[in-house]
Parts: C-alpha cells; sequence; structure tokens
C-alpha cells in the first residue's frame, strides 16, 4: 500500500495569516489553481481510495484531485483539523508565535494546552486512530490511498509514519498547501 498525504490548497485565511483550525473556509482561487497542478501532475498515479476532512477546503481538494480517477472519496472525521480554541479566525501575527509553537508542538508535553488549542496528544491519538483503521483495512495490499486533510493533521500523520525527524522541533517543519508526500508499505513508528 502507498499514502499519498495531501494538504489541502491555500485558502483566504492561509494567504492573511490566520488562523485557520476546524473553521469552515473554502479553498480560494490559488489553491483551486494548486489542487489542479497537482491533479495533473498526479493523473497517471491511479487512486483506489481517497479520504479527506470533511472540511470543505480538503473535500474541495480531494474532488479537484480525484477528477481524473472517479475513485471512491470516504469522509473521515478523524483527519479534521486541529482544534485551534481561541486563536481561530485569529490574527497569528498577534501572538507570541515562537512561544506557542513551541508550547503546542512540544512532544514531551502533550497533555498541556493554551488558548482552548486541541493538545498534540488528542490530535495523535485521532491520527493513531484513523492510520491504524487504514492499515488494517487495506494491509499490505497494493493500493494507493489519498489523504487530504490539514497541516496539523498531516504533520501528526507523518510523525506517526517515521517520516518527521524528531531530532528537531517540530515547530521548524512545514507542511505547505497541496504539498504531496508518499509513504510506500506504511507503519506506525511513534507512539
Amino acid at each position: 500500500m502507498n499514502l499519498f498525504i495531501i494538504r489541502h490548497g491555500q485558502t483566504t485565511w492561509n494567504k492573511e495569516n490566520l488562523f485557520l483550525g476546524q473553521s469552515n473556509i473554502p479553498l480560494n482561487s490559488t489553491g483551486i489553481s494548486q489542487a489542479e497542478s497537482l491533479a495533473t501532475s498526479l493523473k497517471d498515479k491511479k487512486i483506489d481510495m481517497i479520504y479527506s476532512s470533511p472540511l470543505d477546503r480538503a473535500v474541495q481538494t480531494a474532488n479537484i484531485l480525484n477528477q481524473y480517477h472517479n475513485a471512491p472519496h470516504i469522509i473521515d472525521t478523524l483527519i479534521t483539523e486541529r482544534y485551534l480554541g481561541e486563536l481561530e479566525g485569529k490574527y497569528a501575527f498577534d501572538y507570541d508565535l515562537p512561544t506557542i509553537w513551541k508550547h503546542i508542538l512540544n512532544l514531551d508535553a502533550k497533555s498541556d494546552s493554551i488558548y482552548g488549542i486541541e493538545t498534540l496528544e488528542l490530535l495523535l491519538k485521532r491520527g493513531k486512530e484513523f492510520l491504524n483503521k487504514i492499515i488494517l483495512q487495506y494491509g499490505t495490499t497494493t493500493n494507493n490511498i489519498y489523504i487530504v486533510a490539514h497541516g496539523s493533521m498531516n504533520l501528526a500523520l507523518l510523525l506517526l509514519l517515521g517520516q518527521i525527524d524528531t531530532s528537531k522541533p517540530l515547530q521548524e517543519v512545514r507542511i505547505e498547501n497541496c504539498y504531496c508526500y508518499t509513504v510506500k508499505n506504511p507503519s506506525i513508528e511513534y507512539s
């Protein structure tokens, strides 16, 4: 099995540096173009199944990616973006970002929360439940499964799959809009 882990295309809130967690914001024109460009580059890679978060920006991206394939599309709440509490919709630059990112992306303090943000511990728990379900269902088959989610959730998935160097601070990892990570023969390596 191959997993293609993809972040949704750009939204207006991404462009304006607003905190975007579970607010349901659609793609902007740049995000649509990003998704179309990625769809074109992946059109020769067979999609057996596509999973997406229920948020519009992920569903839109998944639908654009699926235009060449017509694969089954399953919406899964487990891969919804991280809840950002009081920060939702606020300008990121109005806050001490290094302190926030260091706090909410600290693997040693998973159960601590600020601003009502979903803890890293809970985010990883959702990601692990999702990956266990996918790996159990599809096992070692040669399926290509596309997962369209969000920056924080994709970071959690990649971390669980051993694709993130944990010797560096997680806040240095950037998951760009419409970037596709490929993980062959996935197994959960981080718990």
